[in-house]
């Protein structure tokens, strides 16, 4: 079976929600508060049983309040969570909801809670890998780890080349890009940058049109 994906863009910084159905059956990824969802899944007849989140961060959850209000779906978290959960999630555990399979890669270094959701050719990286670019840590963000982010990324590298990678925010030169294509544009550089000033610079510039006020190389 193939599951159909719909994009929805907007949210603090071009986060991408990414609602995944099973003929009627869906289950939405990070959603952002936006009522195009609540209207697309009504005029389409659509039904939202779970709310899959990849990390804690209020931004890949700040739709959570309204999906449930609509649809009653229950959220999905890693066990490591600090928001309110349904279901609490073991590390690279396999589940099914919606008639859709779906396994839970834990990826910390971003964030503590922080995975992947596999669904068939799709991995949903949240904030650990972009277009381009990978999950910040440091002081900026408590409880992160670049080392464990590293050890993440090398886990994701390892997997299929062709398996399709779709992040937590639109800041890369396109939406979405495959493993095989981060790879060739070198491993090494992912791995080394680890770190948040890429990713400061880059929302200090998308944001405010400003740059960032430290001259470190990245």
């Amino acid at each position: 079976m193939r599951e159909k994906i719909k994009v929805f863009k907007g949210g603090w910084w071009n986060n991408l929600s990414y609602l995944v159905c099973n003929k009627k059956n869906c289950v939405i990824i990070d959603p952002i508060e936006d009522e195009r969802i609540i209207s697309y899944c009504r005029r389409n007849k659509l039904k939202i049983s779970a709310i899959l989140v990849t990390h804690d961060h209020f931004d890949h959850h700040q739709g959570n309040k309204m999906i449930k209000k609509f649809f009653k779906a229950k959220v999905y978290a890693n066990k490591r969570a600090l928001m309110r959960v349904d279901k609490r999630l073991e590390d690279d555990e396999v589940f099914e909801v919606a008639g859709i399979k779906i396994k839970s890669i834990y990826t910390p270094g971003h964030n503590r809670s922080a995975v992947c959701y596999l669904i068939g050719n799709n991995l949903f990286t949240g904030d650990t890998l972009f277009v381009g670019y990978v999950g910040a840590t440091g002081v900026f963000f408590p409880g992160s780890s670049s080392e464990q982010l590293k050890n993440s990324l090398s886990r994701i590298f390892s997997m299929d080349g062709r398996i399709i990678i779709r992040p937590g925010h639109d800041i890369g030169e396109k939406q979405s890009t495959t493993i095989a294509e981060e790879l060739k544009k070198s491993q090494h550089k992912h791995l080394n940058n680890a770190s948040p000033f890429r990713l400061v610079k880059r929302f200090l510039r998308d944001k405010y049109g400003k740059k960032a006020s430290f001259d470190k190389k990245v």
